[in-house]
């Protein structure tokens, strides 16, 4: 990440998470729910052609994921106070400058703040988001952590973005030799393809 030259894991992901306050339970939208699953369940993988990636800002230099899922549950109904939750989004398959690769994961709370009935978008974020990185290089293995706010929106195409640009990493260790550095500022983005496709609306 400073000389990233190995990298930065969305993966938003575009997956995203920006720093919002949710909003106050009395101001709380309901939210009506289709899933054709009747657990709830549900699952997200990379849009084709739409990679996750993470990308250093200082040094331009990118960690890119060409594999990465999430799992989630939205139930059917009417008058829910939050449409989904998603439980986790897993990056793998990644790769970066100076012949690097890895895996990692990202993890919080989401929450949906508002609905764009003109798109068909539900608008929300993780707002406390958590990146684990594990970076392998020719120095040996590097772990970076990375923090910050995730924007998530869905469109009930079943297109899920989810993005950010303000990730921190607050801490790093052992082989990096300046290949992620603490207080690198990183930018993220992925595209999901949700199965099945949920339906959101909310008035």
């Amino acid at each position: 990440m400073r000389k990233f030259a190995a990298s930065t894991l969305l993966a938003a992901a575009t997956i995203g998470l920006v720093a919002a306050s949710a909003p106050s339970a009395s101001a709380a939208p309901t939210w009506t729910v289709k899933n054709s699953n009747s657990d709830g369940s549900f699952t997200g993988l990379l849009d084709s052609g739409s990679p996750a990636r993470f990308t250093d800002r200082a040094t331009s230099e990118s960690f890119t994921c060409t594999s990465s899922s999430l799992l989630g549950i939205a139930r059917s109904g009417t008058d829910r106070d939050v449409p989904m939750t998603i439980s986790a989004f897993a990056y793998s398959s990644c790769s970066g400058p100076l012949g690097s690769t890895g895996s990692g994961n990202l993890s919080g709370t989401y929450s949906a703040d508002s609905y764009d009935a003109t798109t068909g978008t539900t608008l929300g974020q993780i707002a406390e988001g958590t990146v684990n990185l594990t970076i392998n290089s020719e120095l040996g293995t590097c772990k970076a952590t990375m923090t910050g706010a995730v924007t998530v929106n869905y469109a009930n195409s079943g297109l899920l973005i989810s993005a950010t640009i303000d990730l921190t990493v607050t801490t790093v260790s052992g082989a990096c030799a300046g290949l992620v550095s603490e207080g690198d500022n990183v930018t993220y983005g992925a595209v999901y393809d949700i199965i099945p496709v949920l339906t959101f609306t909310s008035p």
